[in-house]
């Protein structure tokens, strides 16, 4: 029989498993030459029903350490690659994931991401990833081709109510969706760090300290969804900060995006006298408090010894600062684990999604993480 063949525009090998090396050019290759479910079997003396359980890692499957590492060696010498179309028709699943977040820009998502894709590996689960870079145009885009693809399941990071009619019409595919962030009026199925934790933690480690001329500072004029953020995290400070001084007044500073912004607050610092000057700064994440810390010594102004700083989700940059950053961590890991335990349970029962009168929430609680830029003050 003759064998078809069809153009390869490009090829991928790897070395050493870190660089992909491409080939460009007009080669061949034999349409029969894709690897079958059939051919693994028969190699093997077994079933093709064993290896497609295997290489779906199909619950409650019974098939002995030596059968599976022999299934799973024979597949990865004879390059067999499960098809998703083949599955969703078999089995009615793709085992295929998607998440979507806000931003790339510091290594809050990306470590959550890796803790996701870990928990979900080995229960047979690929995961696909996208971001909005804060833009709701891009994020109404990514959710369309999540609701075009064939997803088991989607992940959504603070996604605004404008694009709650996408998350129904994604639910109405029979696609689960979960979401992850401050969104307490969310009528969907909610995995997020507990917020209103968040700001007490703050406010009570630095009223512990002795500070009570203390400023919050946010990037709410931040001309993306990021301020939406901040004015969360503002309020969820404001609240235990009036009930832990009973009162007590509380400067607030609210900037655009954060270097200018931290520019623009410190030049009003120092320009303040040394008995109405804050002694304590709290920011409403990392990168602005780190942003802060350098605006401070550039104004001649110590952290700590003049002004302590604070801030919010323990980026990787907050330990590694020249003043390491006391600041709220939020665990991405237990909070990855905590989304696939809830994404987990709705795909083993096995039933398409739908809409939940009373959609469950967990909250994650964060951590106070103490490290040199706050300090005890005498009042």
């Amino acid at each position: 029989m003759a064998t078809r063949r069809t153009p390869c525009i490009a090829s991928y090998s790897w070395y050493n498993d870190e660089q992909p090396v491409v080939h460009v050019g007009t080669g061949w290759r034999s349409d029969l030459a894709r690897t079958t479910i059939g051919q693994i079997a028969r190699s093997l003396n077994v079933s093709k029903s064993t290896v497609s359980r295997v290489m779906n890692n199909a619950p409650g499957t019974r098939v002995s350490d030596s059968t599976r590492q022999r299934i799973m060696a024979a597949c990865r010498e004879q390059g067999y690659r499960p098809s998703f179309s083949a599955q969703a028709l078999a089995t009615g699943r793709t085992r295929l994931l998607g998440v979507h977040v806000q931003s790339l820009n510091d290594d809050y998502y990306g470590d959550f991401f890796r803790h996701f894709d870990d928990a979900c590996y080995p229960h047979g689960y690929t995961v696909l990833f996208s971001s909005s870079q804060y833009d709701r145009d891009r994020e109404r885009r990514n959710l369309e081709a999540f609701l075009s693809g064939q997803m088991d399941a989607v992940l959504v990071t603070r996604t605004p109510k404008q694009h709650e009619d996408l998350l129904r019409r994604i639910i109405q595919r029979g696609v689960h969706v979960i979401l992850m962030g401050e969104m307490p009026t969310t009528r969907f199925p909610l995995v997020t760090i507990d917020e209103f934790e968040v700001g007490r933690l703050a406010a009570q480690h630095l009223w512990s300290q002795g500070h009570r001329r203390v400023m919050y500072l946010a990037a709410e004029k931040a001309s993306d969804q990021s301020g939406q953020i901040h004015f969360h995290r503002r309020e969820n400070f404001l609240g235990p900060w009036e009930q832990i001084s009973r009162g007590l007044p509380l400067r607030q500073f609210t900037v655009g995006d954060g270097l200018s912004g931290a520019l623009d607050a410190a030049e009003f610092v120092s320009s303040l006298a040394a008995d109405q000057r804050p002694t304590a700064i709290a920011c409403g994440t990392d990168r602005l408090a780190l942003s802060m810390l350098s605006a401070l010594r550039a104004r001649k102004l110590a952290v700590p010894d003049d002004i302590s700083v604070i801030g919010c989700d323990d980026i990787t940059a907050a330990a590694e600062a020249a003043v390491p950053l006391t600041t709220i961590r939020q665990p991405r890991d237990r909070l990855a684990q905590a989304a696939w335990q809830m994404l987990k349970e709705r795909l083993d029962a096995g039933e398409p999604a739908a809409e939940e009168v009373d959609p469950p929430q967990v909250l994650v609680p964060p951590e106070l993480i103490v490290r040199k830029s706050t300090k005890r003050v005498t009042n």
